[in-house]
């Protein structure tokens, strides 16, 4: 299993956007736990003492390391043989509402061309409503018979279809950036409902160790990126273009 160190470091933000006082602002703490510790994990072990052990942890873990000054800010999980984004072919894109994965989805799908599909423009219905749980779980299993595809969208408690999309992908996506970063960003784009708030404000308490386990359980073969903010998706994004021109140059 993957942890993060939230507030450890400072997110380094993008100039212009109002990330960097959010950045320096945001304390809501490592999955929402006191002290380090979070309740219901194996052992409750404290978060910076899991993030060591995790560096030095057997063939297919391997930490992440932000852009600049060499801060330990993520971790990556992902076999040890070939690239960094070999592979990449059906993607899954987690985190909290405002943390960008609608964008980090289309410039995911304009640099490889495999087409990307927002979730929830599928599954609330008007309303809005949640879409029906037997339909959206059809809708789930029909959507990863496709070859390739990008998935994102991150549902909370509605998601009850989250590990047929697990089980299905090659390559996770966590975008675990802090509540007021996502604030800002939400109040950018509109008005959200209060039970969005509730849901964005209690993300690292209450949804993101679900995530973690649900990845850690169905999809132990998919490589893993916990990305904590703008400076580090950059670096994800031009990877994978890298990555993505030299199958072009070799193909």
């Amino acid at each position: 299993m993957v942890f993060d160190i939230g507030g450890m470091v400072a997110g380094g933000g993008v100039p212009g956007d109002g990330d960097r006082l959010a950045g320096e602002l945001e304390r809501d703490g490592p999955l929402g736990g006191a002290g380090g510790a979070v309740a219901g994990l194996p052992g409750t072990e404290d978060l910076l003492a899991v993030f060591y052990r995790d560096l030095h942890a057997p063939p297919g873990w391997v930490a992440f390391d932000d852009l600049g000054g060499g801060s330990l800010t993520g971790h990556v999980r992902r076999p040890r043989r070939g690239g960094h984004h070999d592979g990449v072919r059906r993607v899954v894109i987690l985190g909290r509402g405002g943390a960008g994965k609608s964008a980090l989805a289309r410039q995911l799908s304009d640099v490889t061309g495999i087409p990307a599909v927002e979730l929830d423009a599928l599954f609330w219905q008007p309303g809005p409503a949640p879409m029906d749980p037997s339909r959206w779980a059809a809708c789930q299993h029909e959507l990863v018979q496709r070859s390739c595809w990008i998935l994102d969208g991150d549902l909370g408690p509605y998601d009850t279809a989250l590990e047929v999309r697990l089980r299905a992908a090659d390559t996770i996506v966590v975008l675990d950036f802090t509540f007021l970063r996502c604030a800002w960003r939400t109040l950018r784009r509109g008005p959200e409902q209060a039970e969005y708030w509730r849901w964005v404000r209690a993300y690292r308490r209450r949804s993101l160790p679900d995530v973690m386990r649900a990845i850690s359980s169905e999809a132990p073969h998919a490589k893993l990126y916990v990305l904590r903010n703008p400076a580090m998706v950059l670096r994800f994004a031009d990877e994978v273009r890298q990555t993505a021109a030299q199958e072009r140059r070799s193909g």
